[in-house]
């Protein structure tokens, strides 16, 4: 059986009824595969941009790491409880940007430890602070005001033994200590403690060599006052740098999974850009076949 035959067959209503269903036909073709390539193409738009958002507040978190770190040497070298809230300001808004790429659900395993290492750098800083206290904020407050203190106390003690050779070479002894306290303190190196321990010797040597009496008693009462003080903020020295070397490597960790999160969001981002393009030309080649495909059956229809 030929087409000719098979289309003599039908009657002229059935022919009618084809000519509009065909078109029809085509039509609802035609939106279907548009309406799904369109799903697609949002869906493949909307992973980019999401990834393209992570990727962005990785960098965002990265920087802010490098802020926390700042303000934590900040707060070291030139304790103050502004450095406090600086150091807290800093890490609240790492913090804030690590909970928002967690929320994202786009970083994936390696995004989910970065609340927890943010809590620890916390945790830490709150050890160095502690540790800093002791030390004293100002030259007033812990271990600075007790070596403040006794060296006033010294100073004011030796003036006690008159104008002579020991009163002059006790106050030589005493500048030379503080030179060295002063020197430790910019740049905590082990020499400056061991040259403040001879002058302390020597200081020792000296009280030998004068009568006993109140003043001296005050004198040997404030420079060993004024070693122990010493010898406790050499050790809370190190404590500090310990603190903040270790805040230094939480703060890294933190960085080389910020930069991992930003690798893996920079390549879904191309994914989702290579998916939306391709989904572009197959909806727009689809669309254009089915639109062909309707239109030669509604030819073919009329020439029935």
């Amino acid at each position: 059986m030929n087409i000719a035959r098979v289309a003599s067959a039908l009657s002229v209503r059935v022919r009618i009824v084809m000519l509009a269903v065909i078109p029809l036909v085509g039509f609802l073709a035609v939106g279907a595969v548009y309406t799904n390539g369109g799903r697609t193409i949002d869906r493949a738009m909307s992973e980019s941009q999401e990834s393209a958002q992570v990727a962005d507040a990785s960098r965002e978190l990265k920087a802010s790491l490098g802020q926390v770190m700042v303000a934590a040497t900040g707060f070291s070298a030139r304790p103050s409880e502004k450095g406090v809230k600086e150091f807290a300001a800093a890490r609240e808004e790492a913090a804030s940007i690590a909970a928002t790429i967690v929320r994202s659900g786009k970083g994936g395993a390696e995004a989910a430890k970065l609340p927890a290492i943010l809590d620890q750098i916390g945790t830490t800083f709150g050890e160095l602070q502690k540790i800093t206290e002791k030390r004293g904020y100002t030259d007033n407050t812990g271990l600075n005001g007790r070596m403040r203190a006794a060296i006033a106390q010294l100073n004011g003690a030796i003036q006690m033994f008159g104008m002579g050779q020991e009163s002059a070479d006790m106050t030589a002894v005493v500048q030379k200590m503080e030179i060295h306290i002063k020197d430790f303190r910019l740049d905590h190196q082990p020499m400056h403690f061991n040259r403040f321990e001879i002058a302390f010797q020597s200081m020792l040597r000296a009280l030998e060599a004068v009568e006993a009496s109140p003043s001296t008693e005050t004198v040997k009462n404030n420079i060993d006052l004024l070693q122990t003080s010493f010898a406790d903020y050499v050790a809370t020295t190190a404590e500090t740098d310990k603190w903040l070397a270790e805040i230094g490597t939480q703060s890294r960790t933190a960085a080389t999974v910020a930069d991992a999160v930003a690798a893996g969001a920079a390549a879904a981002d191309k994914a989702a850009t290579a998916e939306l393009t391709s989904s572009r030309t197959v909806t727009e080649n689809l669309t254009l076949v089915t639109g062909l495909v309707a239109v030669f059956l509604s030819i073919v229809g009329s020439w029935l």
